[in-house]
């Protein structure tokens, strides 16, 4: 999640934030990844159950407009599956994906080395633990 949680930096994580809602875009979440097992993994929320993400050359867009990073967040650049680390690989979502029913798109803050779900797809409501807060 680097630039904005460096290794070795502590969080907390709130693991009430949604026994009553949803997570929003731009939450930074803790979940347990869908493709590894007793392991806990940081990642920002980026597109909603129902949303439709698409890589636009150089960008990501979701329902067909440029993602755009709100005021608070100035140090990230989102890269779509175009950028030249990601082309070797095969495994990538196809696009546009809409995301599924009680999933979220989640992304890395250091999405040029991320596994992420640009790779496999939505994440399941019920593998997010909570809402992580940085110190």
């Amino acid at each position: 999640m680097q630039p904005t949680i460096g290794p070795g930096e502590k969080v907390t994580v709130n693991y009430f934030a949604y026994a009553v809602g949803k997570p929003k875009r731009w939450d930074v979440v803790a979940f347990e990844p869908p493709v590894f097992t007793n392991q806990i993994w940081l990642a920002r929320v980026i597109a909603l159950p129902g949303e439709s993400v698409s890589f636009a050359s150089g960008g990501i867009a979701i329902n067909s407009q440029p993602l755009a990073l709100p005021a608070h967040i100035t140090n990230i650049v989102y890269v779509s599956l175009d950028y030249p680390t990601f082309t070797e690989y095969k495994n990538r979502i196809a696009s546009p994906l809409v995301v599924p029913k009680d999933c979220y798109f989640v992304l890395g803050d250091c999405s040029t080395n991320s596994y992420d779900s640009r790779f496999w797809g939505g994440l399941p409501l019920t593998n997010i633990l909570g809402r992580v807060r940085s110190k």
